[in-house]
């Protein structure tokens, strides 16, 4: 946890900080306005448009 704090990248979700209470944590992270990938993968099925895609798949290279 205390790495993830530390990393700072426009293609990475910020980590804020963890509440462990007794049977459950919380974990705090910026907002992510798209929602998660796999996400619209799963619900859509697929990606719509292959520029999207590309797209896509430069921001995690860079993230990586």
């Amino acid at each position: 946890m205390s790495i993830m704090k530390t990393l700072y990248h426009p293609n990475i979700i910020q980590f804020h900080q963890v509440t462990d209470k007794v049977e459950t944590m919380y974990v705090v992270m910026e907002y992510a306005r798209g929602g998660e990938l796999q996400h619209q993968i799963c619900h859509q099925g697929h990606i719509k448009e292959e520029e999207e895609a590309q797209t896509m798949f430069g921001q995690i290279l860079l993230a990586m």
